[in-house]
């Protein structure tokens, strides 16, 4: 695809650089040596250490999905990814908070528990062989959060990630959007369905551009995120 669309070059490149930054900072294992019950140190570098995986899967997912020149899976995944920076950004936030203070340690492992162990869908009447299951918080607060990173380093007040977002979801439903990918309305009679799917140059375009807004974001709110915890906890025993 690459070859058959050589104007957007610099946005696979772009794109392939985030790829091998995500893999330079991967690790296979953690182990955790911490002797007390709430190892903050070590919940948040599991956290961020999902997240990245998450991160991996979902541009593995993006390429494939660009292979087989499926846009609409495309979108779908490139929303997942938003997410997955939202959260890393909240992340931040929250370990900010405590290093200024506003936290104590009860209160940040309470943010780490609730942003772990959290779901939307709670086990049917408290069933107590899960256990309390903490309702995390909604996925809107964790992209707002992304804005707010935003508007310090560019001093934007407009909710650009947000609104990325909300296209995106856009095509997570069956709506006008939506069925732009895989129908065309010919005339007021007529309707063609593909049956086997084509990208467009313009639905590429906006795949790469959407998809890199979160993915070039990502390994810069992952690394200070990261150094925060190293400032202020122990870390686990990381493997290669």
């Amino acid at each position: 695809i690459k070859k058959e669309f050589p104007r957007e070059s610099d946005n696979f490149g772009k794109l392939e650089t985030h790829y091998q930054e995500v893999q330079k900072r991967l690790y296979a294992r953690s182990i955790s040596h911490a002797q007390h019950k709430k190892p903050l140190g070590v919940n948040s570098i599991n956290y961020l250490l999902s997240a990245l995986v998450r991160s991996k899967i979902l541009l593995e997912g993006f390429a494939s999905a660009l292979a087989n020149e499926n846009a609409l899976s495309g979108f779908l995944v490139a929303r997942a990814h938003y997410e997955t920076t939202g959260a890393i950004a909240f992340l931040w936030r929250e370990l900010a908070r405590f290093k200024t203070g506003q936290y104590d340690k009860d209160q940040l492992f309470e943010v780490l528990r609730r942003m772990t162990l959290g779901m939307r869908m709670m086990p049917e009447n408290n069933d107590p062989r899960h256990g309390r299951v903490p309702r995390i918080d909604s996925v809107l607060t964790y992209i707002d959060e992304v804005d707010n990173v935003i508007s310090t380093i560019s001093k934007t007040t407009k909710p650009i990630f947000r609104r990325s977002y909300d296209f995106l979801s856009e095509f997570c439903h069956p709506n006008a959007y939506s069925f732009m990918i895989g129908s065309k309305t010919v005339n007021s009679r007529v309707v063609e369905f593909e049956l086997l799917p084509r990208i467009s140059e313009r639905d590429l375009h906006a795949l790469l551009v959407y998809m890199l807004r979160s993915s070039l974001l990502f390994p810069r709110l992952f690394d200070t995120a990261w150094r925060c915890v190293e400032e202020h906890f122990e870390l686990p025993e990381l493997q290669k």
